[in-house]
């Protein structure tokens, strides 16, 4: 993940399913890079910035679908998805 600076460190990217309540986090490290492992197939909506509360409030997020990516994901599956951070403070 990158800005109009160059890489992010420690954004916080969240994968939330498409139905269900479980959702996956992590940060980018100082590359601005993020792995999300063991996951299971089906559809995904991924975003950076804000932080696990969004998990909570998802329909904020359809305030900010140009930045939500969304992936489906099939078994052995490896996906390199690019984002844009929500803004602070906007969830």
């Amino acid at each position: 993940m990158s800005d109009s600076k160059g890489p992010v460190a420690g954004a916080m990217v969240v994968l939330l399913p498409e139905s269900g309540n479980e959702s996956e986090a992590t940060s980018t490290d100082p590359g601005g890079h993020y792995s999300l492992r063991h996951l299971r197939p089906g559809k995904y909506r991924l975003v950076a910035g804000g932080d696990e509360a969004m998990t909570m409030n998802r329909s904020a997020l359809d305030e900010y679908e140009d930045l939500v990516a969304t992936v489906e994901l099939h078994a052995g599956d490896k996906i390199i998805q690019d984002l844009k951070q929500i803004p602070a403070g906007k969830l």
